[in-house]
Order: structure tokens, then C-alpha cells, then sequence
């Protein structure tokens, strides 16, 4: 009889022992429709969860997540878009992949989970992270939190950074060599050092308040976006992979872009707009900068193989075009010292539309340009000074 009572008492305690409790209707419903769970009633079987290696309950309006610990075996969980606080993964060391984005998490602690090897946690409330636990980390995604420090030093195996849209003054990336992609922009760097970062491809170091940077060394780098900043001088002369650039909203007084590469460029419209004291931009073939590339890139500079010896800005810069607007005959003036030998007319999409060889009369050229449809154009001015690009406008 005692032993039968003793039986009668541990029985319900190893039936409890054996569920996870659910707190949230949400979360259970999600495992419901998994076929994880059979109703919600605020726990689940860990029998049901233990084994499970996969888990996405993204986009399910959780509020609570209490009741993931009983998932032992996951290596992905994805609680993204939901509405949690707090998310507890400590318990689950087999933990590889875990994406945690658009939350109100304001901490998260991986420590324990040392096989996490990929880590999204964009647009939470994230003040700090420590991730110096986490040694396989390849992919750590970090962006639009409220991050003033990040140490990645101890993450020499990460292949991507994102950390844009936080509050970072500085970080150290010289032992990440591995890196692939950075992307750090909208923060409030005043200088980065990359040089150690040679397998770069991607850079992206918008709206911060860099000065300078020495680029010297990213011999892979294919993509940099580094507009909006405090630069006065930029070279990617040694980045001979490159063919994206922006660097647009800068102080920039000399911009070095030849790479060998220009003819590969995939410009972006505002490419080097808004920097009103660049004068002229170093490039392979002036020519061809500004038959394809003309005031897309730049509102007014002039395009040379040599800035400091080839050309005279200030004097190419006083060529004027009249009348403008033009029914379809333009003149130009020159200072004596300029010669111009060829004129190609683009539209605002860059498409070569005439070319023609100004006649000289007096001391001005003259332009035939009927025939063209009325509209905006761009006249690249090859001359003996350099290239420039002026907008004509036909009626």
C-alpha cells in the first residue's frame, strides 16, 4: 500500500517534469501549427521540442518566448519581426544560427552559445553585446540598435560585419582579416584603419565623420560607399577591383580614381555630387569619363590622367556656352590658351547622341547642333586643358 501511495505521488511530478510551460498563447499557436503541440494550453511535451533542430516562428506576434529553453537541440532559431523584450538562449549551447531581428531587445547574452557561428540582430534596442565568446562567428549583424562599443577582436574567423545605423566612435577591425563586407555606416567615426582588412569587397562608412582614409591596401575591394563624411582627399588608385563608388557630400579638394578599372564602373547617379571645391578628378581616359560619366558624377569638374600637371581648372573652368537655352546653334569662348578639339553631346541618361568638331571663328567656337529634339544635354568639352562637361538646353 505505501509503495502503491509512493507511485500515486511521483507520477504526476514525472508528468510535469516532462513539459514546458508556454506562457504565451502566441508562441504555443505557432507551435501548434508546426505540429510541435496539440492545443494551447500553456505547455508543451519536451518530448514534442527536444529533438527539433530547426525552429522559425518569425512574423507570430510573440510577446514571451519563455519555453524555448526546452528546444536543446535547435542550431537555427529565427524569432524575428515579434514583440519580444527578452529572448533566452543561454540553455541552448548547440545554437549556431539565430535571427533575432526587429524586436525591443535592449540586451541579449550568447556567451555560452560558443558554436554560434551567425548572428542577426538588426533593429532592436540593443545597448551593448558581448560577443568575445563566440570565436565562430562569420556573420554578425548588428544594425539600427543603440550600440556605443562593439569589441569583434576576438572574432578573427567573421567573414561580415553590419553594425550601421548605432553609436560607435570608434572600433577595431586590424585582427578581423577575414572580413569581407563592413558596413558601419550612420555612425560617428572620426577615423577607421582597414589596412589589415585585405580581403575587403564590400566598404560601406556613410554618414560618419571621417577626415581621411587610406585605402592603400584593399587591393579586392569591389564596392565603397563612403558619402557624407568630412573627406578632403580620397584614392582608390590601388583598389583595382573596384567599380562602385559613392562619395558624394564630402570636402573633397582631390579625388584619385584611376584604377585601371573606370571603363568597368557602375556609377551611381550622385557618385561625387556635392563636393563644390573638386575641381578635377584623376581617371584612366578622360574622354571616356566624360562621355559616360559627365555631370552624373560630378556637377562641374574636369577629368584628367594628371589633376596636379595635366590641367589648369580654373582656366577650363571659365569656358562658357551661349545662348543657353539654344535653338540649336551654341557658341563658346575661350581663354587664348585653350584649345578644344572634339565636343560630344550626351542625354541625361549618358548616350552619346552627336559628335562634332567645333569650327573656330574669331575667338569663339561655334557648335552646329540641329537636328537634336528639343530637351536637357550635356556637352563634354575635350579640350587641350582637360574635359570638361557643361548642361546645354535645347528649343
Amino acid at each position: 500500500m505505501k509503495n502503491f501511495l509512493l507511485l500515486l505521488f511521483i507520477a504526476p511530478q514525472f508528468l510535469i517534469a516532462q513539459t514546458a510551460l508556454i506562457p504565451d498563447a502566441n508562441f504555443e499557436q505557432k507551435l501548434v501549427t508546426l505540429g510541435l503541440d496539440n492545443a494551447v494550453d500553456g505547455s508543451v511535451l519536451t518530448a514534442n521540442v527536444s529533438s527539433v533542430t530547426d525552429l522559425d516562428i518569425s512574423l507570430s506576434n510573440i510577446s514571451n518566448l519563455t519555453g524555448i529553453e526546452a528546444f536543446t537541440s535547435l542550431t537555427y532559431l529565427n524569432c524575428s519581426e515579434n514583440n519580444l523584450t527578452s529572448l533566452n538562449v543561454t540553455p541552448i549551447l548547440t545554437l549556431e544560427e539565430l535571427e533575432c531581428n526587429g524586436n525591443a531587445l535592449t540586451s541579449l547574452n550568447i556567451t555560452p552559445n560558443t558554436n554560434l557561428s551567425y548572428l542577426e540582430a538588426y533593429g532592436n534596442q540593443l545597448t551593448a553585446i558581448d560577443v568575445t565568446q563566440n570565436p565562430l562567428l562569420l556573420y554578425l549583424g548588428l544594425d539600427d540598435n543603440n550600440l556605443t562599443a562593439l569589441n569583434v577582436t576576438l572574432n578573427t574567423s567573421l567573414k561580415e560585419l553590419h553594425c550601421g545605423g548605432n553609436s560607435l566612435s570608434t572600433i577595431n577591425v586590424s585582427l578581423n582579416t577575414g572580413l569581407e563586407i563592413l558596413d558601419l555606416y550612420s555612425n560617428s567615426l572620426s577615423s577607421i584603419n582597414v589596412s589589415s582588412n585585405t580581403a575587403l569587397k564590400y566598404l560601406g562608412l556613410t554618414l560618419n565623420q571621417l577626415t581621411s582614409i587610406d585605402l592603400s591596401q584593399n587591393v579586392n575591394l569591389e564596392q565603397l560607399k563612403i558619402s557624407s563624411n568630412l573627406l578632403t582627399t580620397l584614392s582608390i588608385a590601388t583598389c583595382p577591383l573596384l567599380t562602385q563608388i559613392n562619395c558624394s557630400n564630402n570636402l573633397l579638394t582631390s579625388l584619385d580614381l584611376r584604377n585601371g578599372n573606370n571603363a568597368n564602373f557602375i556609377l551611381l547617379n550622385n557618385g561625387a555630387l556635392n563636393n563644390p571645391d573638386l575641381e578635377c578628378i584623376n581617371v584612366d581616359n578622360p574622354t571616356y569619363s566624360a562621355a559616360n560619366w559627365g555631370v552624373l558624377f560630378h556637377e562641374t569638374a574636369t577629368y584628367s590622367t594628371n589633376c596636379l600637371l595635366g590641367t589648369d581648372a580654373h582656366l577650363l573652368q571659365s569656358l562658357s556656352i551661349y545662348p543657353n537655352p539654344s535653338n540649336g546653334k551654341v557658341y563658346i569662348s575661350s581663354p587664348e590658351l585653350v584649345s578644344i578639339n572634339q565636343i560630344t553631346i550626351l542625354d541625361i541618361n549618358g548616350r552619346t547622341i552627336k559628335s562634332v568638331t567645333p569650327e573656330t571663328i574669331q575667338d569663339r567656337y561655334e557648335v552646329d547642333l540641329s537636328g537634336i529634339n528639343q530637351g536637357i544635354y550635356f556637352a563634354a568639352i575635350n579640350s587641350s586643358e582637360g574635359t570638361l562637361t557643361k548642361k546645354i538646353i535645347l528649343r
